[in-house]
């Protein structure tokens, strides 16, 4: 989420006290989940066709995972892990 937007917009007074904080989270929160999501679609057919194995989509939802634990999702989807 971009800091930068949030804080412009807490400027001007259009969010107030933590909501650009609430709202940033919320996002990060929205989006990490997006991004589990879609890694289940497109591994869970992988896993069933034996291309590849469960341990092996376990760790690339793991490696998302601590991308985002990295990052504490600040950072565009450009740079997603």
């Amino acid at each position: 989420m971009n800091k930068k937007l949030l804080a412009g917009l807490a400027a001007a007074s259009f969010l107030a006290g933590g909501g650009g904080t609430a709202i940033r989270d919320a996002l990060v929160t929205y989006v990490h989940g997006h991004w589990r999501s879609a890694l289940d679609t497109v591994l869970g057919p992988l896993v069933k066709n034996h291309t590849i194995t469960q341990a092996q989509a376990a760790a690339v939802i793991t490696a998302f995972s601590q991308g985002w634990q990295n990052h504490g999702g600040d950072h565009d989807h450009h740079s997603m892990p």
